[in-house]
């Protein structure tokens, strides 16, 4: 990301932060830091819950997800969601 903006407008940053500010954002940690102090954002489940173990296909109700595609099927090719 640096490498992109860099390319645009100068930008000063330090380096022990920037890996400081990735490792503290890795999801397990994300995940136990909800566990022990909570995570509010609206919804009645966990926030941080399966990661890359989430398997949208196994956990999505079939309708839903032909409602999905029917609603928004010209934004999902766009974007290469489908074909």
């Amino acid at each position: 990301m640096i490498n992109f903006l860099s390319k645009f407008t100068e930008i000063e940053y330090y380096e022990k932060k920037l890996n400081d500010s990735v490792n503290s954002t890795q999801f397990n940690k994300l995940q136990k830091y909800e566990k022990k102090y909570g995570f509010i954002m609206g919804q009645m489940n966990k926030f941080f819950y399966l990661g890359q173990e989430n398997n949208w296909q196994n956990l999505l109700n079939p309708e839903i997800e032909k409602k999905i595609r029917t609603a928004f099927d010209s934004e999902m090719r766009q974007l290469n969601y489908i074909k």
